[in-house]
């Protein structure tokens, strides 16, 4: 009884003199768990932003492609700009309550340098299927790339320094370039208006225009001969075989299926 009584004593005395250092370290642990909770504070707004940003690149992209291929010419850049980075949902800023975006830091470019191959476009390597293509316009142009850089930049240059002397400003002050690209295949074959139908068969000399034309000469030629004697004041012939058929179809063809 009287060891284990010495025993305890013992163990007292020993928690009694270890207690200062077991509460240095808890102090020590809880200025690093709360150094660690500060980054924290600071990193998940900063990540945020980015993956906001990140995320209207993504939109941008996609409408720049899809406006091309309506268009055909070019796309609205300065509205795309205020539509995705500069309208009132998208006022990104920093602790300083600065802009992290500026419209020079934002830049939109189309490119159609890759083509498809023969093998991948319509009726592929078949006789004269190039020679249509190219008449219709058919022939791919090259693919629609749509690319969005981005370069956040925030206003805090000095460091960010705590009581403790930790530097907590350091994610402010990466530079993180970000490129977003959407690609997309444009102008295969489709006509906003029947006019536009009749106007792409027509120029296609191979499919249509030089047979129609040989066909009209022989038409005005027997016409020239033909309309002296013609005794019935019937109308003259017209030698357009597309136009005045623009918006016309079969009545087979508008039974409803049949």
């Amino acid at each position: 009884m009287d060891r284990r009584i010495q025993l305890q004593d013992v163990i007292r005395q020993a928690y009694a003199d270890n207690l200062p250092y077991r509460q240095a370290q808890a102090i020590a642990e809880s200025l690093v768990l709360f150094l660690i909770l500060l980054s924290l504070f600071i990193a998940i707004p900063w990540l945020g932003r980015l993956l906001d940003i990140r995320q209207q690149q993504d939109n941008a992209s996609r409408y720049a492609a899809f406006q091309w291929t309506r268009q055909l010419n070019g796309i609205d850049e300065p509205a795309i700009k205020d539509k995705f980075f500069f309208d009132k949902a998208h006022r990104w800023q920093d602790r300083q309550g600065q802009k992290i975006l500026q419209k020079e830091n934002v830049l939109l470019q189309i490119n159609r340098e890759q083509q498809l191959s023969n093998l991948a476009q319509a009726a592929q390597q078949a006789s004269h299927a190039q020679t249509l293509r190219e008449q219709w316009n058919l022939q791919d142009k090259g693919i629609v790339s749509a690319v969005v850089k981005v370069l956040p930049m925030y206003s805090a240059k000095g460091k960010a320094m705590t009581e403790l002397n930790a530097e907590m400003g350091f994610l402010e002050r990466l530079v993180i370039p970000m490129q977003r690209q959407t690609a997309i295949l444009s102008d295969a074959g489709h006509s906003e208006s029947d006019l536009a139908t009749h106007q792409r068969t027509g120029q296609s000399a191979l499919a249509w225009r030089d047979s129609a034309e040989d066909a009209y000469a022989l038409g005005r030629h027997i016409q020239r001969y033909a309309a002296p004697v013609e005794g019935f004041h019937r109308a003259e012939p017209v030698f357009d075989w597309l136009m005045p058929w623009t918006g016309r179809l079969p009545k087979h063809h508008l039974s409803g299926g049949q």
